[in-house]
């Protein structure tokens, strides 16, 4: 993968490296292409499974990453199964490496243009590829030719990050929110394609009585830090990453994802974990599932307005049954547990 960035995929490896279920899988390491977006805390937390290598040493890397003469070759070298994955153009460390020398396993983890490119470099490299799409409709991001031999893993959630370590009051006296002011959320990566001023704009528009909440980090951070605070003034509460993301759901009313595009997001597994209200756009796995099971989210429309998002949010922080069923089937579907014996069982019948 092109970088040691906190992302949905990196957090999908974490959820299955920490999973407490037993299991075959074992992780040879991970190779970077560049010091780009390292983040040492997420570097910290896979170097407790398998190490990290690079071709190139950076002083951002701490000593924490292992220079080899060429990382995607160590670790063809070291693994029985290769993920490739992230890249949208090909470069001489990728080029000089023997693919062909170890089957390959190729993940769908978004619904995009991007993820459709990412896959065709994948894709160019190896003879043995073996196929996985996180979401129903990832699965026309491959070819046409090989999506019947695509298989559908969903991600799954670490349980442990969703259990709060303080209450809901404690949490929201630290952010001094006032008694009876309802908390709107943004978590996760700060980035353009996550929309992530919906819930600021939902909170201007509705006024006095909410607040909006952001935790997370992401290149673009500071960028749209700034542009929440001109939309929300002194209505906001701005946050760090958190691991332990259920102290955050816990003094939440509801999350907002108002993304044009997902695959299977776990900000939304996680806020389904914690029964959190989430107002969202059909994206991902949200309309196949709500398709089988019934409304999951307080749905809003692709590019919605701030009144069409301050409809929802409101909807959203009354809470209806929408938020037990939610939480009903992240709870019984969704952990990493059922992910790292899903990934296993498939690795069994490909190796």
């Amino acid at each position: 993968m092109p970088n040691c960035a906190m992302g949905g995929v990196n957090r999908g490896h974490l959820s299955m490296m920490n999973s407490q279920v037993d299991h075959d899988i074992e992780w040879s390491g991970i190779a970077i292409g560049h010091a780009a977006l390292f983040d040492i805390d997420t570097a910290r937390l896979i170097l407790k499974h398998c190490p990290i290598y690079c071709t190139k040493d950076n002083p951002k890397f701490k000593g924490l990453v292992t220079i080899v003469p060429n990382a995607c070759q160590t670790i063809i070298n070291r693994s029985d199964i290769v993920k490739f994955w992230g890249y949208i153009k090909t470069n001489p460390e990728i080029e000089s490496a023997d693919w062909n020398s170890k089957p390959m396993l190729i993940v769908a983890h978004g619904e995009c243009e991007w993820t459709r490119n990412s896959l065709a470099i994948s894709l160019a490299h190896g003879t043995r590829h073996h196929m996985v799409s996180v979401s129903e409709g990832g699965l026309k991001c491959f070819p046409e030719a090989v999506q019947d031999r695509v298989k559908v893993i969903h991600n799954g959630v670490d349980f442990s990050r969703c259990a709060p370590s303080r209450s809901r009051d404690e949490v929201r006296q630290d952010w001094g929110i006032p008694e009876g002011v309802k908390t709107v959320g943004h978590v996760g990566r700060f980035g353009k394609d996550k929309n992530p001023l919906s819930a600021a704009k939902a909170v201007a528009e509705l006024g006095e009585g909410f607040h909006a909440v952001y935790a997370g980090t992401g290149y673009q951070r500071d960028l749209f830090v700034e542009e929440v605070k001109n939309i929300c003034g002194d209505q906001i509460t701005i946050l760090p990453r958190i691991e332990d993301v259920g102290t955050i759901f816990t003094a939440l009313d509801c999350m907002v994802l108002a993304s044009p595009s997902e695959a299977c997001p776990n900000a939304v597994l996680e806020s389904w974990l914690s029964s959190c209200p989430v107002v969202a756009t059909p994206v991902g796995i949200i309309p196949h599932l709500e398709s089988k099971h019934g409304e999951l989210t307080f749905g809003v429309a692709f590019d919605p307005s701030p009144g069409e998002l301050a409809r929802a949010v409101r909807l959203a922080v009354q809470a209806d049954n929408r938020v037990e069923r939610a939480h009903w089937l992240a709870w019984n579907q969704f952990s990493s547990n059922r992910m790292v014996k899903n990934y296993e069982s498939f690795f069994k019948d490909i190796l």
